[in-house]
This record gives structure tokens, C-alpha cells and sequence, in this order.
């Protein structure tokens, strides 16, 4: 129904960021907040629902440190499709937004002021971050963002800014998915949208914790980049149909960018895993968010999940739609495979905030393979 869609939208919004009155949030916090006489600062903000018109760069205050955490020069942030799903007003019915709103969630940058209680950075550290819901109108896409520091962690050595801001939503989302599927050396593992952002961190993690075979889809002039991201064999899902050609359900996991659980569920074996993240959300996964949705909330998305455990149940296999939560340990193990270059970033890089709307553009036309980011003062 048009209230399941509206409340499920909300989900989606809430775990990238920001509160909602059906889910039981409180309002937003301030970062000891905008101290009216400090400098200004470029943003690219919008202004009110609706498509990219309602984005512009803006000149905004740069927020002072929260109490318990950071606020960090940002030096490069990345965007994801959540950021014009939020401001296209998917959860307007549910979600009151304080405009003007700053785009993105994830950043790489230094830190340029600590908040009172924060010890784990000093003042110059290279740190990258997914920022929490806390500070729901400050994101990342400005020259300054505040987080908490449960949320940021130190930068990894051997990457650019661009290519840091670009892991923390997208591969900590799939770090997560693995994990809740139980995942274990040796397993094979399905990626749909192997060339997205999630899709591309996922076959790297999953080779670099021992999977045994990883195949996902892709459309032709992508197969060598997957195949070098450790991919064993890729699917062109324009020419061939994975149902069949994995009838005999070889995969342990599925990991599921794309909403094709009915088919997914065909091609794992029976008692494996299908992680979804775009749909199938019910009351655990609200809780495993960190959310905490009132009885109206978990009996709706209950019921808007129920086909997608319908068709697992069906295949004897597991379904969970998943929620991301976001935190800084998560982040500093990704930072190991990374120092062990075993999980690298796929970025499209946009130079300077004049960039951002031509960011945005590549990012909503759907053509954008692995990350897109934009960078400010990427060293």
C-alpha cells in the first residue's frame, strides 16, 4: 500500500540519517550549535522538496564542535542515492525536515576542532566518518561537518581523501550484510549491482575474508573491473539470466542492491542468506538500526516485509533487510583490509564545491560506476 511504501521510505531515510516522528525519534540535537557571529562556510544545501532545482550552493556558519565529538575540515565528502531520495521529500509524510538542509553522510577530512569529552583525536588528525542522525541538517557536503566521535575514525594512511570519504556508508553497509548472514571462509557469495557502491565493496570484502567463490551482475563494460576487484565470474544481466544459470543453487549468500530477493532466493540454497537493502524491512531490522519504533511503525513494516519472507520461506531460505548503523570499530577494520590492499575504492572524483551539481547529476542518471565524489582540499 501507498502508507507501507511511505513508511518503508521513511526506514530507508532514517538509517542514512535522520529522525523520524513515526519511528519514536526525538528532535534534532545542536552542536552547541551555530554560533551566529563565526566565519560562513560554502554548503550545497537544499532548500525544500523536490528535484534538483530545490539544490544550490549556499554560504552557511560553520558549526562549532559538538560535546563528545569533532568538527572536521572536510576535504572531500562523497554522495549516495539516499541523499536525493531524502530530498526528492520521501518521508515528508513522516519526517520534518529543518531547512535548509546540507547533503551527504560520508566525509574524509581533519580535524579542525574537538568538542568537550572527545579524547580519541587531537586537532590536525586525518580522520573519515559516516556521520550519525544527531546533526540531521548538517551533512557532509560542505566545507565543515560535525559528528560524534563513535562515528569517526583515523583516515587510512594509504588513501586519498577522495577515496576515503568514499568507503564509510557504502562498505560498512556491506561488511554488515555479510555479518548478518553468518558469513564464514569458504562461503560463495551473489552480489546484484556488483558495480555500485555497496556491489563493489562487497565482492572486495567478502575475498578478503576468505570467500571461496563470489559472482555478481554487471553489464558488459564492467566485467574487467569487477574480475579485478576479485570477482570469479560476473553475470551480464542485459544477456543472461542468473536463475538459470545457477540453478543449482550453489550460493551460501546473496546480497541483494536491487530489490530481486524473488529471484535471489532461487539461486542460494536451502537454510542460506538473502541481505536486502533497499526493501524488507521489518520490526528487528528498526531495532538492529538503533531505532526504536512505536507498535503502529513495527505492525506496518511487518506487513510490508511479509512478501519477502513469504518467497524465502518458500525457497527454505532466510531473508533480513537491512538497516545500516553506522560506527567508527566497523570502520577501523575496513581500514585494515585496506592497509593490507585488499579493499580499494572505485571513484568518480569531482574537483571543487562548483562541482556538486554535476556530481549529482551523474549520481541520479544512474551511470555512475562504484562512488561518486566531490573534493575540496583532497591532498
Amino acid at each position: 500500500s501507498k502508507a507501507t511504501v511511505s513508511v518503508l521510505n521513511c526506514l530507508l531515510y532514517f538509517t542514512h540519517g535522520h529522525h523520524t516522528m513515526g519511528c519514536n525519534a526525538s528532535t534534532e540535537a545542536q552542536p552547541e550549535r551555530v554560533n551566529k557571529h563565526a566565519p560562513s562556510m560554502r554548503a550545497y544545501q537544499y532548500t525544500s522538496y523536490g528535484g534538483p532545482e530545490t539544490m544550490a550552493l549556499s554560504e552557511t556558519v560553520v558549526p562549532d564542535a559538538p560535546s563528545g565529538g569533532y568538527r572536521i575540515k572536510v576535504h572531500a565528502f562523497a554522495i549516495n542515492p539516499i541523499d536525493y531520495k531524502r530530498r526528492g521529500g520521501a518521508t515528508k509524510a513522516l519526517a520534518k525536515e529543518t531547512f535548509p538542509v546540507t547533503l551527504g553522510y560520508d566525509a574524509s577530512g581533519v580535524v579542525d576542532a574537538v568538542g568537550e569529552g572527545a579524547a580519541k583525536f587531537s586537532v590536525g588528525d586525518e580522520v573519515y566518518v559516516r556521520v550519525g542522525r544527531e546533526f540531521a541538517s548538517l551533512g557532509t557536503a560542505a566545507e565543515y561537518t560535525v559528528a560524534l566521535e563513535e562515528y569517526v575514525a583515523a583516515k587510512p594512511a594509504g588513501m586519498s581523501h577522495a577515496e576515503a570519504a568514499a568507503v564509510p556508508l557504502a562498505a560498512v553497509t556491506a561488511l554488515q550484510m555479510l555479518r548478518k548472514a553468518d558469513f564464514k571462509a569458504g562461503d560463495s557469495v551473489f552480489v546484484t549491482a556488483g558495480a555500485g557502491g555497496v556491489g563493489h565493496y562487497a565482492i572486495q570484502i567478502a575475498k578478503a575474508l576468505g570467500a571461496g567463490f563470489v559472482a555478481a551482475t554487471a553489464s558488459a563494460p564492467k566485467h574487467d573491473l569487477l574480475r579485478s576487484l576479485g570477482c570469479d565470474e560476473v553475470v551480464d544481466y542485459k544477456t543472461e539470466k542468473y536463475v538459470e544459470k545457477y540453478s543449482d543453487r550453489r550460493f551460501d549468500i546473496a546480497l541483494d542492491m536491487t530489490n530481486e530477493y524473488a529471484d535471489l532466493v532461487k539461486v542460494v540454497r536451502p537454510e542460506g542468506w538473502v541481505i536486502g537493502i533497499v526493501a524488507g524491512f521489518n520490526a528487528e531490522s528498526l531495532t538492529q538500526g538503533g531505532m526504536h519504533p512505536n507498535w503502529v511503525v513495527r505492525m506496518v513494516v511487518n506487513l510490508g516485509s511479509k512478501k519477502h519472507f513469504k518467497a524465502a520461506a518458500a525457497g527454505g531460505v532466510n531473508f533480513y533487510g537491512l538497516l545500516l548503523r553506522p560506527n567508527a570499530e566497523q570502520l577501523e577494520e575496513l581500514t585494515q583490509h585496506i592497509d593490507a590492499k585488499a579493499l580499494r575504492s572505485v571513484v568518480k572524483v569531482f574537483e571543487g564545491m562548483d562541482a556538486a551539481p554535476d556530481a549529482f547529476k551523474l549520481l541520479e542518471s544512474g551511470r555512475a560506476t562504484g562512488k561518486v565524489v566531490v573534493t575540496l582540499n583532497d591532498m
